[in-house]
C-alpha cells in the first residue's frame, strides 16, 4: 500500500518565501512511510521560517492500493495524524486540517476484486477515515454496475 505523507506549514500573508516552500515540496514528495512511521522521523522537514505557522494543511495521500493486509496500518497512520496535528498545531480551532485521500485505482487491478467484484475493498475502505476518494482510470476496468453497486456501499 503505497503511503505518501505530505504536511505544509505556511504562515500567512506575504510571510511565505514559496520558493524555499516549493524546493520544500519535492524534497517531500517521494518520500514514502512504511507502515507506522510518524513524519516526525522523516528528515524533511520545511523551512524553519515556517514552523511557528497559525495553520497546517496534512494531507494523507493513497493511491493504486492492490491488497488489503495494510488497511490497519492505514487507519493507524491517518489517526495519528490527525492526532498529531490536534496536539501539535491545536486542531480546528487554529485553522489547522488533516485530509486522507483515496486518488483512485483500488477496485481495479486489485486482485480479489476480479472474483468478489470489490467487497472486501468496500469492506475495509468503510473501516478507514478516508475523507475523500477519487476514482481511477482502472476503476472502469470492473464495469459500470459493480462500481456504482460499490459506490452506494460507501459510508
Amino acid at each position: 500500500l503505497a503511503q505518501q505523507l505530505v504536511t505544509a506549514d505556511l504562515p500567512p500573508g506575504d510571510e511565505v518565501d514559496y520558493e524555499s516552500w516549493l524546493n520544500w515540496v519535492y524534497q517531500c514528495r517521494a518520500v514514502s512511510l512504511p507502515a507506522g512511521a510518524s513524519s516526525s522521523s522523516s528528515s524533511a522537514r520545511p523551512p524553519a521560517q515556517m514552523r511557528s505557522s497559525a495553520a497546517t494543511l496534512r494531507i494523507v495521500q493513497v493511491t493504486d492500493v492492490y491488497t488489503l493486509e495494510e488497511f490497519p496500518s492505514l487507519r493507524n497512520l491517518i489517526l495519528d495524524k490527525r492526532r498529531e496535528l490536534h496536539e501539535v498545531h491545536g486542531g480546528i480551532t487554529s485553522g489547522s486540517k488533516a485530509v486522507s485521500i483515496l486518488t483512485g485505482d483500488f477496485l481495479m487491478p486489485y486482485l480479489l476484486s476480479t472474483v468478489d467484484r470489490g467487497q472486501g475493498m468496500m469492506a475495509m475502505l468503510n473501516e478507514t477515515p478516508i475523507d475523500y476518494i477519487t476514482w481511477g482510470n482502472h476503476e472502469d476496468d470492473l464495469g459500470q454496475s459493480d462500481v456504482m453497486r460499490c459506490e452506494r456501499q460507501y459510508k
